[in-house]
């Protein structure tokens, strides 16, 4: 029948209270998170209900869909809205609901490597955050830890630090470890000044200092070696002399030079003895003077003729340049086996050994 109300040509029906209704049903949607909603298709949905071959295309204006959230990782509901469309044909509209996914983002947390000297506190780990979208910082995980196997006297060496426990809601985290690094502490030690007589035999027992680092935990470092290559006739003066061997793996060495000294003086006697025999020194002369050199080395004085020495360059005027044999008493007899000393010099010698030595004197 042709409509002569409304002009349009076809067949129509005619609705009472139950005209045809359309629904408009959310599409269901999944996605993973990206830190914005611009993955969320508020034009996802389909249209259901139409009779007698009517399409969309019997339809104006457009509906939509939404959701509470459509950004954060979770599943929620995807409500459909009809908003404008309209029907020619006197279509009703309703709604159906379906369902967003959105999954977590893959966030890899790893440990980064440090180091720490012997005998320190750990340090404060830290991590770097792989993974992160959007406007994201590192604050967006909660309850990260680390551990490690390292104390503070660990041994040098290297550990595994191991982040854990942290989550976020729009994150599945992974992780992977560093390492901490543990390295030696660092002294630098110094041999103790050493002084003897010439002639003496060097001491037996040696020590040490630590000019820099210190010594941790009642750490025992092991047992140093010196070498002393100086014997009991080896010139007066100042020498260096080392150590090394100390052995504990938890420190590194630095060894400095000790001094040795060497000096001249009274090893024995008293003043008869110095009188007898004022000095002896080494074959140089002192002023053109060879002092007291045994001529005939077949003959044996009559006490232990000690080692001697003598300041490289040696001056009159300080006895503590020269080393003195006071245990020996020559008679005229011997006498005559050495060679001769000048007498002023001998007189000037022992002027000040008066001075210089008043406990033999």
């Amino acid at each position: 029948y042709g409509d002569t109300t409304t002009g349009l040509a076809g067949n129509w029906f005619l609705y009472g209270s139950n005209a045809p209704t359309l629904t408009l049903t959310a599409s269901n949607q999944t996605y993973t998170y990206k830190g914005d909603a611009s993955l969320f298709n508020s034009s996802a949905y389909s249209l259901s209900g139409f009779v007698d071959g009517d399409s969309i295309s019997n339809l104006t204006g457009a509906g939509s869909v939404s959701s509470t959230d459509m950004i954060n990782a979770g599943s929620r509901t995807i409500t459909g809205n009809s908003g404008s469309l309209a029907s020619t044909l006197g279509y009703q509209f309703s709604t159906a609901s379906g369902t967003l996914t959105i999954n977590k983002a893959a966030l890899t947390i790893a440990a980064n490597s440090t180091s720490k000297t012997y005998g320190d506190l750990n340090p404060t780990f830290t991590a770097t955050y792989t993974g992160l979208l959007g406007s994201d910082t590192s604050s967006v995980v909660s309850g990260l830890t680390f551990s490690t196997s390292a104390t503070q006297y660990s041994n040098v060496g290297n550990y595994a630090i191991a982040p854990g426990g942290g989550t976020a809601q729009n994150y599945a985290i992974s992780t992977a470890s560093g390492t901490l690094t543990i390295n030696s502490r660092a002294l630098t030690l110094r041999p103790d000044a050493v002084t003897r007589l010439f002639g003496s035999n060097n001491p037996t027992d040696y020590s040490y200092s630590i000019l820099i680092g210190t010594v941790v935990n009642d750490d025992a470092l092991g047992t140093a070696s010196y070498s002393v290559p100086f014997s009991n006739t080896t010139s007066i003066g100042q020498y260096a002399y080392t150590m090394n061997g100390l052995s504990n793996p938890n420190y590194s060495y630095t060894y400095q030079n000790g001094s040795f000294s060497i000096s001249g003086g009274v090893l024995s006697g008293n003043d008869a003895a110095i009188r007898s025999f004022a000095a002896i020194g080494t074959t140089q002369g002192i002023e053109g003077t060879t002092m007291m050199k045994p001529i005939d080395e077949s003959r044996t004085p009559r006490a232990n003729l000690r080692p001697f020495g003598i300041a490289t360059s040696p001056d009159l005027a300080r006895p503590e340049d020269f080393v003195y044999v006071a245990d020996l008493k020559i008679d005229s007899e011997d006498r005559n086996h050495y060679a001769a000393i000048d007498n002023s010099i001998q007189e000037n010698l022992l002027k000040r050994l008066k001075k210089w030595f008043l406990r033999y004197i």
